[in-house]
């Protein structure tokens, strides 16, 4: 996934864009496979029957179209939504004494600096690299 990176240096997601969902699906193997076998049916058709052997293969690409489209819409709003609530999720925040002791205040993960002492309590995420000072039952 890639990360652009702020100006506080809280890492964005950036979601896909179409053009790269569109790439992906059209890389699959099978969809070549299908594309050969459209066109091989229309140069036999147009063998036997002339210009109207055609309209086999050229609707057989037409539908492989449409459905690559449609496939790479599905995939590229999936990964849109994905991305969101990766963003959603990556918003957290830790109680911290900063300062002189005592002083507790609420911050952004994001934000924690060298020297803070973070307060976490039981089914607490840990935000970052820590050294434990003081627990009970850890």
């Amino acid at each position: 996934m890639n990360y652009s990176f702020g100006e506080n240096t809280k890492p964005a997601p950036v979601p896909p864009s179409f053009w790269e969902s569109l790439k992906q699906t059209g890389s699959d193997k099978l969809w070549w496979v299908v594309v050969g076998s459209a066109v091989l049916s229309g140069i036999c058709g147009a063998v036997a029957n002339g210009a109207a052997g055609l309209v086999e293969g050229a609707s057989i690409l037409v539908a492989v179209a449409v459905i690559i489209t449609i496939v790479s819409f599905a995939d590229w709003f999936k990964d849109t939504r994905f991305v969101a609530l990766q963003g959603s999720n990556q918003e957290q925040s830790a109680p911290v004494i900063r300062g002189k002791f005592g002083a507790t205040q609420t911050v952004s993960v994001w934000d924690l600096v060298v020297g803070d002492v973070v307060l976490l309590e039981a089914g607490a995420r840990v935000p970052a690299d820590c050294l434990v000072i003081e627990s009970a039952d850890l």
